[in-house]
C-alpha cells in the first residue's frame, strides 16, 4: 500500500529493508540472541545497500524511512546513517517536529550520553574511538542488552 500510495505522489519507493534493515533473518548476524549491527555493517549485503542508497542519493532527493519517531530510537542511526555518514555522505534526520538534525548533532549526544570525553574509562582515547564505544552502548541500550567494550 506505501509503494502504491507515493507512486499516485509521484515519488519513487526502492524496497533496501533487505540489505539495510534491522531485522536479518541470518542467525549469524545475532549475538546471544540481538542483532549485531556491527556483524550486518560487515556483510557485502550492507555494503551494496549502501553503495544503493548513496546512488540513489546522488541521482535525486531521498529518504530512508523508519517507523521510529526519534533518530535515537532507530537501527538507521546506529547502523545505517552511521556507515553512510563515515563514507562523508550527508546524512541529515528528519524530526517529528518537521524540522532537521545533522548526523554529526546526533553523534555528539551519543559521545555525551555513553562515552563521554572526561569520563574516566574514555578519557585518553580519540573520538573515533568513543563514538565507537558509543554507537555499540547505544545499540546495546535499544536492543536491550548488556554492552561489552
Amino acid at each position: 500500500r506505501l509503494q502504491a500510495a507515493l507512486a499516485d505522489a509521484g515519488i519513487d519507493y526502492v524496497f533496501l529493508g533487505d540489505t539495510l534493515g534491522g531485522k536479518p533473518s541470518d542467525p549469524a548476524l545475532r549475538r546471544d540472541g540481538a542483532v549485531d549491527y556491527e556483524r550486518i555493517a560487515t556483510t557485502s549485503s550492507f555494503s551494496g545497500g549502501l553503495d544503493r542508497a548513496a546512488r540513489e542519493g546522488a541521482a535525486r532527493r531521498s529518504a530512508l524511512m523508519c517507523a521510529e519517531k526519534a533518530p535515537l530510537e532507530c537501527h538507521r542511526t546506529v547502523l545505517v546513517a552511521r556507515h553512510l555518514a563515515a563514507r562523508g555522505h550527508a546524512v541529515v534526520h528528519l524530526m517529528a517536529d518537521g524540522g532537521t538534525t545533522a548526523h554529526a548533532a546526533i553523534e555528539e549526544r551519543l559521545l555525551a550520553r555513553h562515552a563521554p570525553a572526561d569520563d574516566l574509562l574514555t578519557a585518553t582515547l580519540d573520538r573515533d574511538e568513543r563514538l565507537a564505544i558509543a554507537y555499540r552502548a547505544h545499540a546495546a541500550h535499544m536492543l536491550g542488552v548488556k554492552v561489552r567494550r
